[in-house]
Order: C-alpha cells, then sequence, then structure tokens
C-alpha cells in the first residue's frame, strides 16, 4: 500500500496497474495461510462454526477498511463531497490525492497491526 501512497498524479495506467498487482499478490500470500490456520485450528466437529466466523470477520474487514478509509480521504479533503461531476481538477485534485496518500498510509499501518497481531497469535499457540 505504500507504493500507491506515493504514486503522484503524475503516475500513469502503466503505474496504478503493477502497484495494484502487487498489493493483489501481497493479499493471496497473506490470506491463505491465514485461512489454513483458521480452518485447521478447531475441532472437525467445529470447522462449520470456524468457517462463517471467519467469513463475517472477512466482510467486517472490508467494510470497516472502506470505513475508515473513506473518513480519513475525505476529513481531509471535505470540499470534493460537494457532488459534482466530472474529473477534479487544480486544487481539488491535490486536497483528493492528499486525503488519498493519507487513506492508503493508515490502511498500510492497520495492516502492520493485523499481521503483528496474528504472528503475536502464532507465538501463543500451544504446541500439541
Amino acid at each position: 500500500m505504500v507504493d500507491k501512497a506515493v504514486a503522484g498524479e503524475a503516475a500513469s495506467d502503466v503505474d496504478v496497474a503493477w502497484r495494484l498487482a502487487v498489493c493483489g499478490m501481497e493479499a493471496g500470500m497473506f490470506q491463505s495461510p491465514i485461512n489454513s490456520a483458521a480452518m485447521g485450528s478447531p475441532p472437525p466437529q467445529f470447522r462449520g462454526v470456524a468457517s462463517s466466523i471467519l467469513a463475517v470477520m472477512r466482510n467486517t474487514g472490508m467494510a470497516f477498511g472502506i470505513a475508515v478509509a473513506g473518513a480519513i480521504m475525505y476529513s481531509l479533503a471535505p470540499f470534493t463531497t460537494r457532488g459534482h461531476a466530472g474529473a477534479f481538477t487544480g486544487r481539488e485534485l491535490n486536497a483528493f490525492l492528499h486525503g488519498l496518500h493519507w487513506a492508503y498510509l493508515a490502511g498500510c499501518a492497520l495492516a502492520l497491526l493485523a499481521a503483528f497481531s496474528a504472528l503475536l497469535a502464532k507465538a501463543e499457540t500451544p504446541h500439541e
């Protein structure tokens, strides 16, 4: 996410595309082992419950992430919410990109916090 936060307004389509591809690969590499650990840890009779909790937490995280990013972005660029159609120009574009920059950095901080908490949870798991 940091790579998207440092991309400026002059970023080309290719710049945006490779940054999104890296973000997708990062999500894929993180989500698979976490899902495997979450589904492998409960006893077999409780795996349906674990699957539903995993789905609820994933959806809650997506909604929470959008809400936090939107709150950060539009608190730093409030005049872009006037609802006009079309592309932003000049001052509006700079304010929007400033808000987007901080929304990406906040997302990065939350992702690091989640990764750190997952490492702590793994470290505290008793070995059988």
